[in-house]
């Protein structure tokens, strides 16, 4: 019996490319015959598509412009369009309607907005239409954003719930090493966790087109393991590679293994992973025991503040190390904290169980 699941699929500007950066219209075709099957199977399927750049590379040059990040946006503006169009035309020979939705990350990171884009997305999933994502790159703030759609993809799988997170490259799989400058690379073919090791393995690779290289995936992929979601990294130009993955269960690209026992809970989710936070509270060895039980953050604990964050605002939660402890939403904004450090006044419970994610 056929076990339908919710489904993002991550497609790399590598994976739609031509060796001139211009758009590969062939394997987006044969991309969309591969997810037409999964949908007409049942599964819910969301695409998180990078390519827009691509797609303006083949449209207009604007090497005349100087400036990297404003040639970037341009391409990305003009062939946003054309982008869409092509998925408008491979999907509609298959009867499938699509949507399209632009985002950045500030519409992850405030709660309102990203309670929004998923109920949004959530009714396209009820009636059967395939949302199409991308990072809104004309307008993205150059600080703020989410460093290529890898992350896209992971923050979307989270939050949506997904099953499963499909990450579309150009490269076959994981290797130990980079294997256009080693050919002896080996494969790896199953993660169990992402390591420090497994970080290392990735070193500086990565693609001639897109802004992800394999770190940039891997950190990816460790936010979606990490709330129990199977992902898969695999090479969007083999054949049928999306049916060997999902239907015949075959052997492809890397596995990595979810996170086990893993208790959804959405608003934690979305504040340790989606959330931006606006400053930091340095905690005592007690409170950061008591933190990681998951509870209360009570102010005798509470060591140093950084300045401006508000109540209510997510706040990084360190150890006097600096290490991450967790995140969280306090009830009291910087300065009324700071004031009552200085007078050693006790406001009792800072931030709430509830309000806390741990890392």
């Amino acid at each position: 019996m056929l076990c339908l699941q919710t489904i993002v699929i991550k497609i790399g500007s590598a994976v739609l490319s031509n060796p001139d950066k211009s758009l590969n219209e062939q394997v987006l075709t044969h991309l969309a015959k591969q997810i037409a099957k999964l949908f007409e199977e049942g599964h819910r399927i969301l695409i998180v598509s990078s390519g827009a750049v691509a797609s303006g590379r083949g449209i207009r040059n604007f090497s005349d412009e100087k400036r990297r990040q404003v040639r970037r946006q341009m391409y990305a503006g003009l062939g946003q369009a054309k982008l869409l169009w092509k998925y408008q035309q491979v999907f509609s020979a298959h009867e499938i309607p699509i949507a399209q939705a632009l985002i950045t990350r500030d519409n992850f990171a405030d709660q309102l907005e990203h309670a929004n884009l998923i109920t949004t997305l959530e009714g396209y999933l009820r009636f059967r239409v395939i949302p199409i994502l991308n990072e809104n790159d004309v307008i993205s703030n150059r600080g703020v954003n989410f460093g290529g759609n890898d992350f896209l993809a992971a923050l979307t799988a989270v939050s949506i719930k997904a099953d499963k997170l499909i990450m579309l490259s150009d490269i076959d799989c994981l290797y130990d090493q980079d294997p256009r400058t080693h050919p002896d690379a080996k494969p790896i073919r199953e993660v169990e966790k992402i390591s420090n090791e497994i970080m290392a393995m990735a070193g500086a690779s990565s693609s001639a087109v897109g802004l992800g290289g394999m770190v940039s995936k891997l950190q990816a992929i460790k936010i979606t393991t990490e709330a129990g979601i199977t992902t898969f990294l695999v090479n969007g130009k083999t054949p049928n590679i999306l049916e060997k993955i999902v239907d015949t269960k075959q052997s492809a690209g890397t596995y990595f293994k979810p996170a086990q026992e893993v208790k959804p809970h959405r608003f934690k989710h979305w504040l340790k992973y989606c959330s931006l936070p606006k400053g930091h509270m340095t905690l005592d060895e007690g409170a950061v025991a008591a933190v990681r039980k998951r509870k209360s953050l009570l102010m005798v604990g509470v060591k140093d503040v950084s300045p401006g964050f508000n109540a209510h605002d997510a706040v990084l939660l360190l150890s006097m190390k600096g290490e991450p402890v967790g995140i969280g939403r306090p009830k009291y904004g910087s300065e009324r904290i700071r004031e009552a450090l200085e007078k050693k006044e006790n406001l009792g419970m800072v931030i709430h169980a509830d309000q806390l994610s741990i890392h």
